[in-house]
């Protein structure tokens, strides 16, 4: 399941902002089974891919609970400097 506003981005471009994306598999507040990072990804289709793969896994079950790997968006701001591609070397 995507984040419902995923975070706008992932062009090449200096003035774009970059995106990852990033699969937790969520646990379960009732079954006491926390949520746990699997990974982050350069593109959403990755992402995608190794949630399924993960849920496959573990049919929605770890530690004596639910869970569910979902993939979520993060916008990843660039430092001025990178962002106009300066740098700090002087």
């Amino acid at each position: 399941m995507k984040n419902p506003t995923p975070a706008s981005g992932g062009g090449c471009s200096p003035s774009a902002t970059p995106t990852l994306w990033v699969v937790i598999d969520v646990g379960c507040l009732e079954c006491g089974v926390e949520s746990t990072p699997i990974g982050w990804f350069r593109t959403e289709k990755g992402a995608e891919a190794w949630a399924s793969v993960q849920n496959m896994m573990t049919k929605g079950w770890r530690d004596g609970g639910q869970t569910n790997a979902q993939v979520f968006a993060f916008a990843v701001p660039l430092a001025p400097e990178t962002a106009s591609g300066g740098n700090d070397n002087g």
